[in-house]
Formats: C-alpha cells, sequence, structure tokens
C-alpha cells in the first residue's frame, strides 16, 4: 500500500500500459463478471480496479454495475514480450481458460492432460510428481514413463488416494 506519484500502479505503469482511477471493494458474497473478446463470461469478486487502457488492448470488460463495460482484463505488447493485467478477483474457471490459453500460445507443454483443483504436478530431473491434495481419492491422467518407486511402465488414468504420489520417470520425446 505504497502512494506513488502518477497513479497506480506506479512504477509498473508504462509496462501494464494502464493507469487505474480507483479501487472498489466488494461485500463479501458480492459479485461481478468479466466478458472476454470471444464472449466467453466469467464471476469476478473481493476488488474491481477502474483502469483506463493507454497502450494496453483490453481483453476483457466487466458486465455489471456502475462499471459495466468498462475495461478489466488488458494485455500490453512490453519490450518482447506481454503484460497482463486483471483488474479484479476472477474464478477458478476464469484462471484456467486464461492461463491455459496463455500456455498454448507459448508452446509451454502441460505436465497433466487435465488440470483439477487440489492435485498438483511438478516436473524435475526428467520426473513428474504428481500430487493428491484434494482430501479425496483422485483420478489423474499420467503421462508415459515408468513408476520411480516400484518400475513398472505406467501412463494414463489412474486413481491417486488421499495425500497420494505418483512419481514418473518420463519417455524422452
Amino acid at each position: 500500500d505504497l502512494c506513488f506519484l502518477g497513479g497506480f500502479p506506479g512504477p509498473l505503469r508504462e509496462v501494464l500500459g494502464i493507469w487505474a482511477e480507483e479501487t472498489d471493494g466488494l461485500y463479501d458474497g458480492e459479485t461481478n463478471g468479466i466478458r472476454m473478446e470471444d464472449g466467453a463470461t466469467y464471476a469476478c469478486s473481493t476488488m474491481c480496479d477502474l483502469i483506463h487502457p493507454e497502450t494496453a488492448r483490453t481483453l476483457g470488460r466487466y458486465t455489471a454495475d456502475f462499471y459495466a463495460g468498462e475495461p478489466c482484463v488488458t494485455m500490453n505488447p512490453y519490450g518482447g514480450g506481454r503484460a497482463y493485467y486483471v483488474a479484479t478477483r476472477p474464478d477458478a474457471a476464469f484462471l484456467d481458460a486464461f492461463y491455459g490459453r496463455l500456455l498454448d500460445e507459448v508452446g509451454v507443454d502441460r505436465l497433466l492432460t487435465e488440470s483439477q483443483a487440489g492435485v498438483l504436478a511438478a516436473s524435475r530431473g526428467g520426473a513428474v510428481f504428481v500430487m493428491n491434495f484434494t482430501g479425496r481419492p483422485a483420478k489423474v491422467s499420467l503421462p508415459e514413463g515408468t513408476d520411480a518407486l516400484t518400475g513398472e511402465n505406467i501412463g494414463g488414468e489412474a486413481e491417486l488416494p488421499v495425500n497420494g504420489i505418483r512419481i514418473v520417470r518420463t519417455i524422452p520425446k
């Protein structure tokens, strides 16, 4: 909560290509919506920034209240990359779609073919660690490879017990 002269987001204003006029805090249980360029809609909550794109392109707009139609998701080309700003707290469906699209655009291979809340996957040294923190058994689609603990060939659908882990030594592509 530092104060920057010249408005929020302070020193990131040029990178993000926006300036924020105001932040509106929402009451518990109060929501708004995001409508993306492709027509997809998502819920958002907690806070809504009123932003003004300067060099950024608007990708999504609020759907309700006095800020209906105002920008809430932007992208600004900067240097050799892109900076994104999400001016609210979007729901999990938005995050899955938004980050999934970005991963696809830049060519990042996914460790699991489907994401599932509470199931985490990490890659280290040629192995994929798949961990279940859901509090219940979870079905996952494991990558092809060798189970690091048993030596058996594995891949495809498997069930992980509560707090279970599978370590897959992956087959090089």
